[in-house]
């Protein structure tokens, strides 16, 4: 029971970043699995690995929002920091997938 005590949640930076991940993750998922093949360029295997890189990137950021909104009053700086690039590398994913399959 314990271990519960450790939770922390309020209105720090890194637990505001895990919120936004955990909602950005959903939507991210239904948008990529739902509405974006059927409107893509992609056809055959090259849709197929679109469709896993998504739903990777769509648990990732779910993992790690849920790290951050619970857990983010623990965590050191250094970690802190490599969340925030894999917060930068998941943007650019998603840029990227924009770009490629809508324009």
């Amino acid at each position: 029971m314990l271990y519960l005590v450790q939770v922390t949640f309020g209105k720090n930076p890194p637990s505001l970043v895990g919120i936004f991940y955990i909602i950005f993750g959903i939507a991210y998922l239904i948008f990529t699995t739902g509405w974006l093949p059927r409107n893509s360029k992609l056809n055959g295997s090259a849709l197929k690995f679109y469709i896993q890189q998504s739903i990777f990137i769509s648990i990732l950021m779910l993992v790690c929002g849920w790290v951050f909104t619970f857990q983010a009053g623990y965590l050191n700086s250094n970690y802190q920091f490599a969340q925030i690039l894999l917060f930068l590398l998941i943007n650019y994913l998603i840029i990227k997938d924009i770009v490629m399959n809508i324009l």
